[in-house]
Parts: C-alpha cells; sequence; structure tokens
C-alpha cells in the first residue's frame, strides 16, 4: 500500500522548467525541487534559494581541527614529552601549525560530509522518485518540477492547474510506496469505462492513469478502478468487505439528486446520532446510464472516505455486485 509523495511535472527544454520553477516560486510553495540532467544557470535565484548552509559545517569543522591541533602539540611539548632542545620554548604556535593546519584541513572535510549529510537528511536508502519509470529520463534529456504534497500550498486540483498552466509536457502523481495507506478500490463491471464516468459524475474527483497503465478515478489519496467482468458480477451484500461510503456536503441534496438520477435506496440516508452518516447506502440502479452532473465541483472537494468494501455497483446500469479492496502491490 502507498500514499502521493509529490506532483511531477515533465518538460523538454531549461528555458519551459525555467519559466515553471518561477511561477511555482511565486506561488509560495516551500517543498518542492527542480531536477535536470545538467546545472541551470540562474536556476538558484529563480526557486529562491538561499545560500547553503553546509559552509557553517565546514567553517566550525575547521575551527575544531585548528584548536586540536594546537593544543595536541601544546599537550605532547609542554607536559608528555617537554624537552627542550637547543633552548627553544616547549610550544611555539610557529611550529605547531603544519600540524593544526592539516587538522583544520582534515575536520572541515568531515564538517562539510557531515553537513550534507545532515541538510539533506541523509542517508535515505529510498527515494519515491527513484521507483518512477518516467523520471529515470532526468539523466538524458529531461527537466522535472516536483511539489511534495506535505506543502502547505498543496492542493492536488489546484496545484496540478498551475503546473497545467506552465505548459508542463506530463503530470502525474508519484507514490511512495514505503508509506502504509489506504490504496484503491476495484470494482466489477460490464462496461469500466462508464462505470468510472459514472462515479466521476456523482461523486467528483479525477480521470488519471495509475502507473500509466490502469485507467482510474483518484478522489483524495484513494484510486477508484474498474475491470471489466464476465456476467453479472454477484452482489456483495453480507460479505466481510461489502461497502464503500462517499462524504458530501449536505445529504438530503445530494439524495435528492440521486433519486433524479435514477437511484432507488433500498435503505434511506439518514444521519444518526453522534453526527455521523451512516456508510451503509445499499442501492439500486436504474437500469439506463446516468449522464447528468451530480455534486460537480472542486475534485479535491469529495474524498472517497474510508472504505473497506464494496455495496455500491460497479456499473450504474446493474444491480450491486461483486468488488474487493484492493493494495499497490
Amino acid at each position: 500500500m502507498s500514499k502521493p509523495f509529490a506532483i511531477m511535472a515533465e518538460y523538454e527544454t531549461p528555458a519551459e522548467i525555467m519559466a515553471a520553477a518561477k511561477k511555482v516560486h511565486g506561488e509560495g510553495y516551500q517543498k518542492w525541487d527542480v531536477h535536470s540532467p545538467f546545472p541551470i544557470h540562474g536556476m538558484d535565484d529563480v526557486m529562491g534559494l538561499k545560500n547553503a548552509q553546509v559552509g557553517w559545517f565546514t567553517f566550525f569543522g575547521g575551527l575544531t581541527g585548528l584548536t586540536l591541533g594546537m593544543a595536541m602539540i601544546y599537550f605532547m611539548n609542554k607536559f608528555d614529552y617537554d624537552i627542550v632542545v637547543g633552548g627553544k620554548p616547549l610550544f611555539s604556535g610557529f611550529y605547531a601549525f603544519p600540524v593544526a593546519y592539516e587538522m583544520t584541513i582534515l575536520l572541515g572535510a568531515f564538517g562539510s560530509l557531515g553537513g550534507m549529510f545532515i541538510l539533506n537528511r541523509l542517508p535515505r536508502h529510498h527515494h519515491p522518485l527513484l521507483a518512477n519509470a518516467r523520471f529515470a529520463d532526468v539523466t538524458d534529456d529531461k527537466f522535472y518540477v516536483v511539489i511534495e504534497c506535505e506543502d502547505g500550498h498543496y492542493d492536488e486540483h489546484l496545484t496540478r492547474t498551475l503546473l497545467e498552466s506552465t505548459g508542463a509536457q506530463h503530470i502525474e502523481m508519484v507514490e511512495d510506496a514505503d508509506t502504509l495507506g489506504f490504496h484503491h478500490i476495484h470494482l466489477s463491471a460490464t462496461d469500466p469505462a462508464a462505470t468510472l464516468t459514472w462515479y466521476q459524475e456523482m461523486f467528483g474527483g479525477e480521470s488519471a492513469r495509475l502507473r500509466d497503465r490502469l485507467d482510474g478515478l483518484r478522489l483524495g489519496d484513494i484510486w477508484l478502478l474498474a475491470m471489466s467482468a464476465e456476467g453479472t458480477p454477484a452482489a456483495t451484500a453480507g460479505r466481510a468487505i461489502d461497502h464503500i461510503a462517499f462524504s458530501v456536503d449536505n445529504l438530503d441534496s445530494a439524495g435528492a439528486r440521486m433519486r433524479r438520477d435514477g437511484v432507488a435506496f433500498l435503505e434511506e440516508p439518514a444521519t444518526p446520532e453522534g453526527g455521523r452518516t451512516s456508510a451503509k447506502r445499499a442501492s439500486e440502479w436504474a437500469a439506463r446510464t446516468c449522464s447528468r452532473q451530480l455534486l460537480r465541483g472542486d475534485p479535491s472537494s469529495s474524498p472517497l472516505k474510508a472504505s473497506a468494501g464494496v455495496d455500491w455497483p460497479g456499473d450504474p446500469r446493474e444491480p450491486p455486485r461483486r468488488g474487493h479492496a484492493g493494495h499497490s502491490e
């Protein structure tokens, strides 16, 4: 199982990604980065990057080395092996400098290495981008802007719209396979394409391709997928996993719209005591394709909530049927 890590946009030229980076920075994003096959002059300024903090680690590492070098020579000559040679002093910073200098270089280098690891949060043995097939082209001739989902300004719909406005050649979600989360639900349907269209019209969401292979509907962090079934799939009522639930802003309004679209409820939608909307919405669907738009709006405002099962049918033209909750491989 996995959860979204970031949204990635692909560009063809340095000029395109420079313009995109300028626009993303102007929107106030903080957790984002640019990836390119080679350094692009001026990109640091466009991204609003400040001077790297590694220099401070180098400075204090070198200062520590200088101090330790001087202290080591002082201790050895003054206390550990105090022999007067030719009337010379037991300690002199002048003849101790070569050793102190070497210690400065050594610990300064260690400080730089340690600072790089700390600031880049290394070691990390896996990064979600490395598992993405398209991202491999970054070592060849492609350029990428990646905005992390944890960014305070991130909104899947608005962020995608922003990247589309920059002229990106391709945009997709990058998932982190190491982060646990409910990933997808598979529905069995006689017409998978019509099924996904119906759910999108009813509950919003965004049409997308899972890993560039499977057509699906993305609702928040969860994918709704549909596969072709032979014959009439069995109903899921009474099974261990038998329903999924959607959240709506107004239950009465949503129910009324669904009735107008041909849905007959076996159990009336209700909000029980405590304020939690009942997740069990067994339904019988009309024998026609529902083509009207229902509950359309911001795709990110209609997330697929909890769900570990399916009693909503995969095809609006068929009675409830079997489905299953899935996970990523």
